[in-house]
């Protein structure tokens, strides 16, 4: 390709205005490079037609020459015009006029571009950087591409890509406008946008702005491209969960440097936090636009440091926090207004959770320790009682398949503990039927499996560990919501709404226990089965059950405890516990009873929806959670708080067992 300084023959190219920048007595004509948001800028680059009334014909008479002469294998004038639309702004290249009065020719040219001699020409056009141009050259560019991929829709790829480049940018109506003409005109360009998608999604140590905005510009495809929505979904759900991953990473990673940061140039850390600026999400999605894609840190990513507890860990791990909090927060916005009663009621807003579930198993399930992401799920199922229905049942059905791998049904477990303790959008109904699954899950695995426990020996009791997951599930859930399970409970609530037949078939009547299914009478013999789960499941969750099943009655676990503790035989299962309190330690004391070393933790101290750590978020979900302090004082179940559970003797355990 010739260089720039070639010279296009007299009689075509100097037809061509001069691009040099001029001065008049009056104004300045402003550099092509100079960014414009509009055409109300004070200071206005002349149009083409107001300054040169013939400039319009002339331009359009040298392109028609130059493709003329191209097509009779004379190429030297059409690579010197590549080679002026290829360079930066400078005093060499092209003026916007001059450029925009090429591409309106062109555009009225565009059957004949349709020729490989043509290729290079249309690449140089779709390089240009045309959104930091004037409103009207956006304008006239944006039909160029449009007529382009009507005309060639083997464009159509390259012109998609280099719309969804330009997603980290605040102002897109043009670039969605666009993209949905091309996908109206060319249903099949949409098999191509979600390797586009994948291709340009900022990285996430990228500015937050540049990660909001690319998120809200994808949530608006789906809008009018609804073919591509579980694919952005799913997209958005896999960097989210990077996000949440590395934000746990980087909290662990605090805790186990606390020592060297004490010892930290606190000079250093103060510069730091001085950087950190107040941003709000709409400020992040909307900010000002006049920057360039590189020239900006994360230091306006801040909304207070106060929320992000900057004094007390690593300034990178407020950062990462606050950008997940900053997409979390965008994600909950967009699910309100799409999971609405019309959305639903139209089949929209159900697809949509279907989406969301089927996502939530593929990357949140299959996630270690994910703190965040899952409060989507959470936060939409509260949008209406069929969908919590749906979330749960989709819970149950991964917890109890047989079918499913190991890890993932103790996983689905977890989240059925901590969903049913923390969604307080769930009714008496929903609950209680949860409680009678899992009841008469834990009679059918104790009739068929107890007799098992006699041939396992040492750390063999693992194979069990559905039922210990089963099991403690159910003490976290009574911890929680004991005071809904007891039956009288159950009659004054339908008595108060009017009678109820949503509880038939639960056999919440049956017997003359004062506890929904049998309650007491499962966890008397659960307690004393050959399986001992109070040895084997979470210390935290066995010791604030012991105490709140005493005070309400249900069953006394401490005789059991004890002898755990001394290594004892387990009551057999034809023995009934005491109880009374008489000779066991005193229950405010109940850490006495674990002094002795286990040979296995066996469960997990993972509770999904334990407080969120996000402040923004934190506070949007406050109205539909219920928080351990509220469910305390109640009961007055003492002291230990399972919102700020920290098991970690425990935890080293269970990298040994597993």
């Amino acid at each position: 390709m010739p260089s720039a300084t070639v010279a296009a023959p007299t009689e075509t190219y100097s037809a061509m205005p001069s691009n040099r920048l001029k001065r008049d007595n009056t104004n300045v004509i402003v550099d092509a490079s100079t960014p414009k948001a509009d055409e109300s800028d004070s200071v206005k680059r002349p149009r083409l037609a107001d300054s040169d009334p013939f400039g319009h014909n002339m331009f359009k008479a040298y392109v028609k020459t130059t493709l003329d002469e191209a097509e009779k294998h004379n190429t030297e004038q059409v690579n010197t015009l590549i080679s002026k639309l290829s360079l930066n702004d400078g005093h060499e290249s092209l003026s916007s006029e001059h450029k925009a009065a090429i591409i309106k020719a062109l555009t009225s040219e565009i059957g004949r571009l349709d020729k490989q001699i043509y290729a290079p020409l249309i690449t140089a056009l779709l390089d240009i950087k045309w959104t930091r141009e004037s409103r009207e050259f956006m304008n006239i560019y944006a039909s160029f591409i449009t007529v382009l991929v009507s005309a060639i829709p083997r464009w159509s790829t390259m012109v998609t890509n280099k719309l969804i480049l330009d997603f980290t940018r605040e102002n897109t109506d043009i670039h969605h406008s666009v993209l949905k003409y091309i996908l109206a005109l060319l249903p099949t360009a949409s098999s191509s946008l979600p390797a586009t998608f994948q291709k340009h999604f900022p990285h996430k140590s990228d500015n937050t702005k540049y990660i909001i905005r690319y998120i809200s510009n994808l949530l608006r495809v789906v809008s009018y491209a609804p073919q591509v929505r579980t694919s952005v979904w799913a997209l958005i759900m896999e960097k989210t969960v990077e996000l949440d991953v590395e934000l746990q990473e980087d909290l662990e990673d605090d805790d186990d440097d606390e020592e060297i940061e004490d010892d930290m140039d606190k000079s250093d850390e103060e510069d730091e936090e001085e950087n950190i600026k107040q941003t709000s999400l709409k400020e992040l999605i909307g900010a000002n636009d006049n920057d360039t894609d590189n020239e900006e840190d994360d230091n306006d990513m801040m909304s207070d440091t106060s929320e992000y507890n900057v004094e007390s860990m690593d300034m990178t791990t407020a950062v990462v926090r606050h950008k997940l909090d900053a997409v979390m927060t965008l994600l909950l916005n967009h699910l309100d207004s799409s999971l609405s009663h019309d959305q639903i009621e139209s089949g929209d807003g159900q697809l949509l959770f279907v989406t969301l579930q089927n996502l939530f198993k593929t990357y949140v399930l299959s996630t270690y320790r994910t703190t965040s992401v899952q409060y989507l799920l959470f936060w939409a199922s509260h949008a209406n009682p069929v969908l919590m229905d749906a979330f749960l049942a989709s819970l149950i059905e991964t917890a109890l398949s047989p079918n499913e791998n190991m890890e993932k049904r103790l996983k689905a477990m977890q989240y059925i503990s901590s969903f049913i303790a923390r969604a307080k959008g769930l009714s008496q109904t929903q609950i209680i039927f949860t409680i009678s699954i899992l009841a008469s899950w834990l009679s059918a695995y104790i009739e068929e499996r107890e007799a098992e426990v006699d041939s396992v020996a040492g750390g063999g009791m693992g194979k069990f560990k559905m039922f210990y997951s089963v099991t403690q599930t159910m003490m976290y859930i009574f911890c929680f919501r004991h005071a809904l399970l007891r039956k009288e409970h159950v009659k004054k609530t339908q008595s108060t709404s009017g009678g109820s037949d949503e509880l038939d078939g639960l056999k919440i009547e049956s017997s003359d226990s004062q506890w929904v299914c049998d309650l007491d009478k499962l966890f008397r013999r659960l307690i004393i089965t050959k399986f001992n789960p109070l040895r084997y499941c979470r210390r935290t969750v066995v010791s604030m059950f012991a105490q709140i099943a005493q005070k309400e009655d249900l069953v006394y676990c401490f005789t059991v405890m004890e002898q755990n503790r001394l290594g004892q035989p387990t009551l057999s299962a034809t023995s009934t516990p005491t109880t009374t309190a008489a000779n066991t330690p005193n229950v405010g004391g109940v850490d006495v009873l674990w002094k002795k070393s286990q040979d296995f933790v066996m469960m997990d101290a993972y509770f999904p929806f334990d407080p969120l750590s996000l402040p923004t978020c934190k506070e949007r979900i406050q109205s539909m959670y219920v928080e351990w302090n509220d469910v305390a004082n109640d009961s007055d179940s003492g002291s230990e708080d399972y919102d700020n559970d920290d098991d970690d003797d425990d935890d080293d355990d269970d990298e040994d067992d597993e």
